[in-house]
């Protein structure tokens, strides 16, 4: 029988590339087909039956999803894995399918995914957050457990999330019934495409309109196979998400936080370049200067260090113009910092060390911090080292937390460790010269889901 033999080619394709995997320790990411996708759901979309039909198989399949864990065993096993040709054409593509959203364990479960991509996928084209438009089909229920779970993604990933989310619909049916009804109402794609748009603009601060695919997994079902309505909509709408996948670039999933670190190794080595280059300048110049004070040295060869002198002047403006290219390369670097500051700022997510000014926030902000249904510890923390006899000024703009088992912690190095929490907002403070300062953020399993944004927490670092 057909399925039977393609299943067992998809499974021997799967098996095949994590034989590889163990044999290698980098997992192959480089040689897993492209394009890359990961899917995220809510709890209430049938996310695995929108994955399996697009590679091909029936929506109530199985097996055609394996389980993919990173080597971290304190995160659980919530995301899986398939490659396999995409439905209804020739392209082979890499899927990973992060466990459904906005229930228990959510916040454990995007870590999961994250180390994932970061670890195994490495590269991705393309984010499908898929939504039950059924439910998801007025502003103010988008207000779930994903909200949380998105605006750590858009922490985690910074710009490189949301400039690659693709928004799925799914139980959006193509039946004529179906059609009939949103034609009559006006509650069509548009009106969905643009409802959700303008909510996740306002809820994520994200400034353009987002795109969508409506593929209705159960087109693919047995009853609904001979109705050629249906058929075409899903193909219609299945090599959008294709098109899409394919036209985007593949970029490397670094969080932010590896980027920053990255931008400032970087400036640290040009830095080192531009001083080794200045020193070696000033030394050779000095050289010539002190054999042409010396009185032992008889006019014709003064006159040939003097040339040489002049040559090696030329020759060094090569290289004065290469320190102007390095320092003009930092200023545009520290000017796109400088501007993610000011449109983003740093959330707190694991443990970041800032050596530029800007704005910090908990996690999630403006929506309340991320806290879990069960109990449970999350800390996170700022490092803010000012530069060389500057100062660390640190001023709160807005600070709550639930009670005292949820708190900040502000430790100037050298210093004893200042704890705040509840509605004790932390006073504004300018620091010693050259001190750093450690801010940890402790919270527990506190249930903040039904509660208003009011337990987040935001300063502003600058340097004086």
């Amino acid at each position: 029988d057909y399925s039977a033999i393609t299943m067992f080619s998809k499974s021997l394709y799967i098996a095949w590339y994590f034989l590889l995997g163990f044999l290698k320790a980098d997992f192959l990411s480089a040689e897993l087909p492209d394009p890359h996708l990961v899917i995220i759901s809510s709890v209430e979309a049938d996310s695995t039956g929108l994955s399996n039909v697009l590679l091909g198989s029936t929506p109530d399949c199985k097996d055609c999803l394996t389980d993919v864990c990173t080597n971290d065993t304190l995160t659980p096993c919530t995301t899986k894995f398939a490659v396999g040709e995409w439905v209804g054409g020739s392209t082979n593509v890499s899927m990973l399918q992060a466990s459904s959203f906005g229930e228990p364990g959510g916040y454990m479960k995007v870590q999961n995914m994250v180390d994932v991509v970061k670890t195994f996928l490495k590269t991705n084209n393309q984010f499908l957050i898929v939504l039950n438009s059924s439910i998801h089909k007025t502003p103010d229920i988008f207000d779930t457990n994903l909200d949380q779970i998105l605006s750590h993604l858009g922490a985690v990933f910074g710009r490189n999330f949301w400039s690659r989310v693709v928004l799925g619909a799914t139980n959006w049916h193509y039946d004529i019934d179906s059609v009939t009804v949103r034609n009559q109402t006006g509650k069509n794609e548009e009106w969905w495409i643009e409802m959700m748009s303008s909510t996740i603009q306002k809820r994520f601060g994200v400034p353009f309109n987002m795109t969508a695919v409506f593929i209705d997994a159960d087109a693919k079902l047995s009853e609904n196979l001979g109705d050629p309505l249906q058929s075409e909509a899903f193909l219609m709408e299945s090599t959008k998400l294709l098109d899409l996948m394919k036209n985007t670039i593949s970029m490397e999933m670094s969080t932010l936080e590896e980027r920053n670190d990255d931008l400032q190794n970087i400036i640290n080595n040009t830095l080192s370049n531009m001083e080794a280059k200045i020193e070696n300048l000033l030394s050779e110049m000095t050289a010539a200067q002190d054999d042409i004070i010396d009185n032992g040295i008889d006019i014709s060869y003064v006159k040939g260090v003097v040339a040489l002198n002049q040559i090696d002047i030329e020759d060094h403006g090569e290289s004065i113009g290469n320190i102007n290219g390095d320092i003009a390369d930092i200023m545009e670097t520290s000017n796109f910092v400088t501007e993610l500051f000011q449109t983003q700022g740093f959330e707190c997510i694991n443990d970041i060390v800032l050596k530029i000014p800007g704005n910090i926030t908990s996690a999630n902000y403006p929506a309340n911090y991320p806290s879990m249904y069960t109990s449970g510890i999350i800390e996170c923390s700022f490092t803010l080292v000012p530069k060389e006899d500057n100062s660390v000024n640190l001023e709160f703009i807005y600070f709550q937390t639930v009670d005292s088992t949820d708190y900040l912690e502000i430790t100037p190095s050298g210093n004893d460790t200042l704890q705040y929490y509840s509605t004790t907002v932390p006073p504004t403070t300018t620091f010693g010269i050259n001190q750093s300062v450690h801010i940890l953020f402790h919270c527990t399993g506190n249930h903040l889901y039904d509660f208003d944004d009011i337990y987040k927490f935001n300063a502003v670092f600058t340097m004086v």
